[in-house]
């Protein structure tokens, strides 16, 4: 859903996926997750929950806290990265 003033997942010229949530929390994901994550963490959808949206705008995950973002990014990654 659109939001006045928020960019839309997928909207830059690299497709990435966007990051909803606490910002503070979710700086770690952005670092280690970068090529895959658009460093502009967008305003929770849900106070205390993690969603993470397809470049497409398709919800890809949702989670309570940023481990579970981090399980499904890794499950994205070649092995040993």
């Amino acid at each position: 859903m659109p939001v006045a003033g928020v960019v839309p997942p997928g909207s830059g010229a690299t497709p990435l996926f966007a990051l909803f949530g606490d910002q503070s929390d979710a700086a770690g994901l952005i670092e280690k997750y970068g090529g895959l994550l658009d460093a502009e963490v967008r305003p929770a959808i849900h106070e205390g929950d993690f969603h993470l949206a397809r470049p497409d705008g398709y919800l890809a995950c949702s989670a309570k806290d940023p481990a579970g973002i981090a399980c499904y990014l890794d499950g994205l990654l070649p092995p040993g990265s």
